[in-house]
C-alpha cells in the first residue's frame, strides 16, 4: 500500500498546508461551535492558537520562501481532536490528547528498543499530584517533547518539512 503512494501522498502523511487541512477536517464531517463547516479564516485562528498554546511542539513550519505555512501531522491531530472537539472541554481534550500521544511514543520506543526515562505522571490520578489541570498539562506536554526528541534522534521524520519551507 505505502509502497503504490504518490510523493505528495507520502508527505500528507507528515504534514499538510492549510488548504490540505481544511479539505481533510471537512472530508471527516468535524465542524465548528455552529455545526457547520469549518472556513479557512476559522482554520488559521485555530492554527494560531495551536501555535501560542504549544510553541514547543514545533507543529508549524517557518514561512520561507512559500507563500504557506506546513503544520505536522500531530498538530493536524490537535486540531480535530482538541480544537475542533465541542465533546469536552478544552483543558480536558488537550490532557487525553498528550496521554495519547506520551503512549503512542513510548510504544514507537518500546518497539524500536530506545530507552526512554521513566515517568510516572501518565496515569489519571496523577492529576491530584499538581496544582492546576494546566500544570498537569504542561508535565505532559514536556514528557511528549522528550519522548518525540528520542524519536527524532532514532530517525523518526517529525518537523522535518524536506526542504519545502
Amino acid at each position: 500500500m505505502f509502497t503504490q503512494m504518490s510523493s505528495e501522498e507520502k508527505r500528507k502523511m507528515f504534514f499538510m498546508n492549510y488548504r490540505e487541512i481544511l479539505q481533510y477536517l471537512n472530508d471527516k464531517g468535524i465542524k465548528n461551535n455552529n455545526d457547520e463547516p469549518i472556513t479557512m479564516k476559522q482554520l488559521r485562528v485555530a492554527i494560531n492558537r495551536m501555535d501560542i498554546r504549544h510553541p514547543d511542539c514545533e507543529w508549524l513550519s517557518e514561512l520561507v520562501k512559500r507563500r504557506y505555512h506546513y503544520v505536522v501531522t500531530e498538530g493536524v491531530l490537535w486540531l480535530e481532536e482538541v480544537y475542533f472537539n465541542s465533546d469536552k472541554k478544552s483543558i480536558d481534550a488537550d490532557i487525553d490528547f498528550f496521554l495519547g500521544r506520551i503512549e503512542w511514543y513510548e510504544k514507537f520506543c518500546d518497539y524500536n528498543n530506545l530507552d526512554y526515562p521513566d515517568f510516572v505522571y501518565n496515569k489519571p490520578q496523577s492529576l491530584s499530584e499538581f496544582r492546576s489541570k494546566k500544570d498537569y498539562l504542561k508535565a505532559l506536554e514536556e514528557r511528549k517533547m522528550i519522548l518525540t526528541r528520542i524519536c527524532i534522534e532514532a530517525g523518526l521524520p517529525y518537523n522535518d518539512f524536506f526542504g519545502r519551507n
